[in-house]
């Protein structure tokens, strides 16, 4: 028996529960945690029911209510899907499957299903994870002694301009040959 989100199927056809992990492809240091190579996947549950208009036993006990059987089951699944909320699966052989999400739906009507809904949904589990606050305590750094490097000198505008004769002036003096003793004495 399955029992989805609470609705129970008549028939299970076929449960397929996939269990996937990503492994790594690269080497893994001789050593090393082998449990941080590898990724754990959502699982993927594919259930291919039957819900009938016409149940018996148990089933036919636990529905009431004047909607037809396959149409409230079609209904709901379409329900789920646009909720796309997470749901419980319940299940015989395979356990209790929580925070599952319809991923597909498939109900294909034909000459072979008659008064009766069936179909095949995928659903892929999601992790639920809580946000979790904390409080780090930072060292503050200390600050340095200033220390008084004198005045520095302001800058408040361009430099004047240069006197250009007075330097070449100095320039020229500056060549001149030294004069010798006697033309000291006696002058030029």
């Amino acid at each position: 028996m399955v029992v989805i989100d609470g609705y129970t199927i008549d028939v299970a056809v076929a449960i397929d529960a996939s269990i996937v992990n990503d492994v790594t492809a690269h080497p893994v240091e001789d050593g090393a945690d082998i449990a941080d190579h590898v990724r754990a996947n959502p699982i993927k549950l594919v259930v291919e029911g039957v819900v009938s208009d016409t149940p018996i036993g148990e089933i036919a006990s636990a529905r009431g209510g004047d909607a037809l059987p396959s149409q409230e089951a079609y209904s709901r699944l379409i329900e789920m899907s646009r909720a796309r909320e997470p749901v419980v699966i319940e299940t015989d052989d395979r356990g209790t499957f929580d925070n599952m999400v319809l991923a597909t739906l498939s109900a294909p009507v034909s000459a072979e299903t008659g008064d009766a809904l069936r179909f095949t949904a995928t659903f892929i589990q999601v992790t639920l994870v809580e946000n979790a606050r904390a409080t780090v305590l930072v060292a503050v750094p200390l600050a340095k002694k200033k220390v008084n490097k004198g005045a520095k000198p302001t800058k408040t505008g361009p430099p004047p301009p240069l006197d250009i004769e007075a330097k070449v002036k100095a320039l020229k003096e500056s060549r001149r040959a030294p004069k010798s003793e006697l033309q000291k004495l006696f002058g030029d």
